[in-house]
């Protein structure tokens, strides 16, 4: 499957890339709650790795230092999860 960019995402289906690109928006407009709407598209989802991504990223948006290891726990998950090299770029990072 591809977003709305036209990158190739893993792990999603129709459903969950609908989600992930409504909470996209939303994040984008500050409207409603991105983050409950990433969480349904992870629930329907749950291997769907740019989602996972969004919601580590939402979380570290909000700049409070209580999300953090929400944040990491959500980057972490991806580890285990099939990636293609779009993923892999995104999820890496190095702990400071």
């Amino acid at each position: 499957m591809q977003d709305l960019r036209d990158y190739a995402v893993s792990g999603a289906d129709a459903a969950s890339l609908e989600l992930f690109e409504t909470a996209l928006a939303q994040f984008q407009c500050y409207v409603v709650d991105p983050v409950a709407t990433i969480d349904k598209a992870i629930i329907s989802s749950p291997s769907f790795v740019t989602a996972h991504l969004l919601r580590a990223y939402l979380l570290l948006a909000g700049t409070e230092a209580a999300y953090l290891p929400m944040a990491r726990d959500g980057r972490n998950a991806t580890a285990v999860l099939p990636t293609n090299a779009r993923d892999r770029q995104f999820s890496r990072s190095e702990e400071h």
